[in-house]
């Protein structure tokens, strides 16, 4: 119940005034009464006192009415109970039962208003543009739908709008009657020959396990074989020239067209490459196999206009001089790969010098016993850290409310990355929902860690959306204007409801204020985070992206470390798992050596040792990639050039290499692509191409485009070059997406079974009702004391008069 408050408290200054003046009037005519007698005074006095109480109570009453007293009451009403029904038309719902819609909506019209749309229709399912067309406010959304969508909106731009017209959205848990597999390949489209190239398989299955497959390569069957796995690899070399890769599901299901899948591999001339190097490396065996490598000593004089990028292996700083080629090779768009070792770094006097200017990494000395950073723990408090989650299991979705609710996971992630920090970090704690909450201010943790963790597990989840930029709001005006190492870490599932895009601009000009933004995956599977979003905002800030089970990297970050002796043991640890360089890379090797340097600002350091020295760090030097590796065993790589974890290296010198044809007077880049998407050709020529039907721009000198639409699957060619034409984006998942019923959780909704109409109803009535504000004035009670007691005055009187006339 709220408190009692005054709509006009202002008049209540009156009140004194008041009383003054009728004091004066009660008793400044005491003093003309010497005509009375005593007895007739002393009563008469008594008297005047009895009226001035009652009418300063009568005048107080109404001076308190005039101030209109009131109270707030929150009253609830039915509201408009109602539901739209939006049945998914697309072609992948083939696979699901839907005759159950027209009952469902003729039992449910036989309790409340239904209205049935359509959205989606053949291979376009654009479910999120759908939803918003059909959106007003406080409306309850009923999907049939498997939350398969091809594009337009995303469910997160969706879930914003949700937020601002109070929309509710549930859906039909579907049964799945067909059964069906469509297959994909992933892996490089430009190689060189002779190369162990690694290729992904990928089965999306439907109601079935096992997949029989056949692989052909250039026509020819390379194996048929089945597979229970989801993903299988594909080892393969290739000649010069173009190939084709072509994977074939065996059996019938409900979609023929996504049983084949079609891949171009373009074999690439191999980029020549520079490396600078005064010894025999192992490292040269593995850039001969991939790379057109020229060897010296020394850094030649003159341009580098001929390579692709530079490798640099151990050498000292006097032997690279004439820098100024090698920065405007950079700059031009080049690469630059620097190996570590004993003659170079720390140890090879690029200290200062112009060529460590070109580096992502500086002289320093990593602090291990790290304790002066300011750090902002943000929590997601919102409905959706709640104990409901959703489960993908066996093709199917369903809710699940849990014992241990995801609040409590939070708290308890939050309180081990705590115990991850080094004691002398300063750490203040914000939660968030729809707005911010200050759990503690800025702190050194050795004054306060104890009581810090006490307020974080008393935490509780609040009602309202995740509004990420509040949370920010409310870390940033923590951090402003402190000195040192600042950082905002984020512990959320990543369902923001706010618009991303400007929670991205907001997080851009936090890390262009120096303060760097980390986030934290918290839910109990994958399914349950929204990696794309969390990985976007970790980039944004120029921090790293973690989930719940790698907190312990923090500790590589802010934790104290101890020290590292020469010649022990350095094992690595991957920090940014979303770099072309790092993606799905664990590396397993052991090292003995490292240089004493530290990322400079704006560098990314991919990977750390584990007492967190850079181990390999990477930015970009105008249009131009340069990365280092500042760990090493002997003289050498170590460990890293091993079969195990080569990949890493050559991932490396891929990365700064970039593209193996840009330097190409004429060349011809085709993408593969899909049935019905706009693709585009891009020709570099002295002259304007020529082809069927298509209409080429020109974008730069010599550099010309046009666009196209394939219509048939299968392998087709421009210009000579082959490319790819696969089934439409509507057949490449089939099933429920998971996703989708996080989507719906977020929302507030529910995942219903077809069959439950009285469920469906009672959470419309329930999502329906609508609290109402209503006023309730206390005036008319204050007047009603106050002329009581002028009624009870009067009587009064009356009686007093009457005996005296007695």
């Amino acid at each position: 119940m709220s408190q009692i408050m005054l709509l006009h408290g202002w008049v209540l200054f009156f009140i004194p005034v008041l009383l003054l003046f009728l004091a004066a009037f009660c008793f400044l005519t005491l003093f003309r009464t010497s005509y009375l007698s005593k007895e007739l005074i002393i009563q008469r006095r008594k008297i005047r006192i009895l009226l001035f109480i009652s009418r300063a109570i009568i005048f107080s009453c109404i001076v308190l009415a005039i101030a209109y007293p009131f109270r707030d009451e929150i009253v609830e009403t039915p509201g408009d109970p109602r539901v739209t029904i939006l049945v998914d038309n697309s072609s992948s719902m083939t696979v699901f039962d839907t005759e159950f819609v027209s009952e469902l909506v003729h039992d449910l019209r036989q309790q409340i208003p239904v209205t049935v749309k359509y959205i989606g229709r053949g291979t376009d399912s654009l479910i999120g543009d759908g939803i918003v067309s059909y959106m007003e406010p406080n409306t309850n959304l009923l999907m049939v739908t498997d939350g398969q969508s091809t594009g337009g909106f995303g469910y997160g731009d969706v879930l914003m709008k949700t937020s601002e017209l109070n929309v509710t959205i549930s859906s039909i848990n579907l049964t799945g009657i067909l059964q069906d597999v469509g297959v994909a390949i992933y892996g490089p489209s430009k190689t060189v020959s002779d190369y162990e190239n690694v290729y992904t398989i990928h089965f999306n299955t439907f109601n079935t396990k096992d997949v029989s497959y056949s692989v052909s390569v250039d026509g020819a069957v390379l194996y048929d074989k089945t597979s229970s796995s989801s993903e299988n690899e594909l080892s393969q070399r290739f000649s010069e020239g173009d190939h084709k890769i072509e994977v074939e599901v065996k059996g019938d299901d409900a979609f023929s067209m996504n049983n084949i899948f079609y891949k171009t591999v373009h074999i690439v001339e191999k980029p020549k490459v520079l490396l600078i190097s005064e010894k025999t490396d192992p490292l040269k065996s593995i850039l001969e196999e991939l790379y057109d490598l020229e060897v010296v000593k020394s850094l030649p004089s003159g341009s580098l206009d001929e390579y692709y990028a530079v490798i640099v292996n151990d050498i000292a700083a006097s032997s690279l001089q004439g820098l100024t080629d090698l920065t405007e090779f950079l700059v031009d768009g080049n690469g630059m790969l620097v190996v570590g070792g004993s003659h170079s770094f720390n140890k090879g006097e690029y200290t200062g010098s112009l060529f460590e200017s070109l580096l992502p990494v500086e002289y320093g000395i990593a602090n291990n016993t790290r304790g002066n950073a300011n750090i902002v723990l943000v929590i997601d408090v919102s409905g959706s850290a709640s104990g409901s989650r959703i489960e993908y299991k066996g093709g199917f979705v369903k809710e699940v409310k849990d014992r241990v609710s995801q609040m409590d996971i939070t708290k308890a992630l939050t309180i081990d990355i705590l115990d991850q920090l080094a004691l002398g970090n300063r750490v203040g704690v914000i939660a968030f929902s729809d707005k911010p909450f200050l759990v503690s201010e800025m702190n050194p943790l050795y004054t306060n860690k104890d009581e810090l963790k006490d307020k974080i597990s008393r935490i509780q989840a609040q009602e309202g959306a995740s509004t990420l930029d509040e949370g920010l709001k409310g870390a940033y005006d923590l951090l402003v204007g402190l000195e040192g190492d600042s950082n905002i870490v984020v512990m959320s599932d990543g369902f923001a409801s706010n618009n991303k895009k400007n929670t991205l601009e907001l997080i851009d000009y936090i890390a262009d204020a120096g303060i760097k933004v980390h986030s934290v995956g918290v839910g109990r599977t994958r399914v349950n985070i929204n990696e794309n979003f969390l990985e976007d905002v970790a980039k944004e800030g120029k921090g790293f992206y973690f989930l719940a089970d790698e907190t312990n990297k923090f500790k590589l970050l802010f934790g104290d470390l101890g020290e590292v002796g020469e010649g022990e043991a350095l094992d690595l640890m991957v920090l940014d798992s979303n770099h072309f360089i790092t993606k799905n890379m664990d590396p397993s090797a052991v090292l003995y050596g490292y240089n004493m340097v530290v990322p400079k600002r704006n560098a990314q350091m991919l990977i750390s040792t584990d007492f967190g020295s850079p181990a390999l760090s990477v930015w970009r030097y105008g249009l131009g990639r340069v990365a280092t590796f500042n760990v090493f065993s002997g003289s050498s790589l170590g460990e890293l050039l091993d079969s195990k974890n080569s990949r890493l290296v050559s991932r490396a010198i891929n990365w700064i290499v970039g593209d193996p044809e840009r330097k190409k007077e004429n060349y011809v880049h085709i993408p593969d692509t899909r049935i019905g998407e706009e693709s585009f050709i891009m020709v570099r020529s002295d002259a304007v191409p020529v082809a069927r039907d298509l209409e080429f721009v020109r974008i730069e000198k010599d550099l010309y485009r046009a666009g196209f639409i394939p219509l048939e699957r299968g392998f087709d060619e421009l210009f000579g070059r082959p490319f790819s034409v696969n089934y439409e984006l509507e057949y490449a998942r089939t099933g429920p997406n998971p996703d989708f019923d996080q989507f719906i959780s977020s929302t507030g909704g529910k995942v219903f079974k077809p069959e439950d109409d009285r469920g469906i109803v009672e959470y419309v009535k329930s999502v329906s009702k609508r609290r109402k504000i209503k006023r309730v004035s206390y005036a008319w009670i204050v007047l009603g004391v106050g002329l009581m007691i002028f009624l009870v005055e009067l009587g009064f009187r009356r009686f007093w008069e009457d005996a005296l006339l007695r």
